[in-house]
């Protein structure tokens, strides 16, 4: 039984972490966050605790106001009631997320780390369910305000709709309070940042020939378990002669050097060869001198 908090500790420390390495997982915000990490960190820190303290007082008078009047809200021709008591959930279910995302987003500051913490971060099972969270409480929030435009008697409870009213409205009022911060805090740079991963921009020979070749042999503990190369398409076959990025990503030599060329980030994760290595990574048993 000693062994339990231990146990829970470490099930939540691989929930809010992550490699950075996950392709599918790589979010759009990851650019502002390498080009500008100090300003990154403080609009993640502000808007956590901003969106932890929300989370809490929304539900509060409208759990007050349910319980008071369960009811006779339940005379009305739309299920508000249930529409006002799963948005709370939502609400709530989020706050214990961005509670640590605070913690760690202000530790992080503290040693320095910020860019790995936020890459480790964004890429976790955490973020994920995080924003589809935020995904179920938008969308929700939408159905919430097609019902209320469409509810024509609640003479029981009217004060149902205008609670519901508050609530759409103050969603609303906090995504656009998001955006306008976001804007405040990068004005311009993230359309410049944007502007600079798409536009291709190809890496010298030099550069493309310090990255490590590996031969690939089925089976071992170094390859990926995807065994395609997806510039060209063709499948890994025996001693073929790979190219190792810094993302842990591998392609053909021949296919890969010619792609860099022209454009110096992964096909895959669209991560630049020149940004710094995160993590440990693993030990490149056939490494080619």
């Amino acid at each position: 039984m000693r062994r339990f908090p231990s146990a829970l500790r470490e099930c939540i420390d691989s929930f809010f972490s992550g490699t950075g390495n996950d392709a599918p997982g790589r979010d759009p915000l990851l650019d502002v966050v390498w080009h500008y990490p100090d300003r990154a960190a403080c609009f993640w820190k502000i808007m956590m605790g901003f969106c932890s303290i929300w989370g809490v007082l929304i539900p509060i008078p409208c759990g007050t106001f349910l319980s008071m009047n369960w009811e006779p809200c339940g005379t009305c021709d739309r299920p508000l009631r249930h529409w006002v008591l799963l948005q709370c959930w939502f609400q709530l279910a989020q706050v214990p997320i961005r509670l640590v995302f605070y913690v760690k987003v202000r530790q992080s500051q503290e040693t320095g780390e910020v860019q790995e913490c936020l890459q480790q971060l964004m890429s976790s099972p955490a973020w994920r369910t995080s924003k589809a969270l935020s995904m179920a409480t938008y969308a929700w929030g939408i159905l919430g305000a097609v019902w209320l435009l469409n509810s024509s008697h609640c003479a029981a409870c009217p004060g149902l709709l205008y609670l519901c009213t508050g609530v759409i409205v103050s969603g609303i009022l906090r995504i656009f309070g998001t955006l306008v911060f976001f804007k405040y805090k990068f004005p311009h740079e993230n359309d410049e940042v944007q502007e600079q991963a798409m536009k291709p921009l190809g890496a010298s020979m030099g550069l493309i020939n310090k990255l490590p070749l590996i031969r690939f042999a089925p089976g071992t503990s170094h390859d990926d378990p995807a065994s395609t190369c997806v510039v060209c398409l063709v499948e890994f076959e025996q001693r073929h002669l790979l190219r190792h990025l810094p993302c842990g990503h591998k392609f053909h030599k021949h296919c890969i050097d010619k792609w860099l060329r022209r454009n110096k980030t992964c096909p895959l994760c669209l991560r630049d060869i020149e940004l710094p290595c995160l993590g440990h990574p693993r030990s490149l048993k056939h490494k080619v001198a």
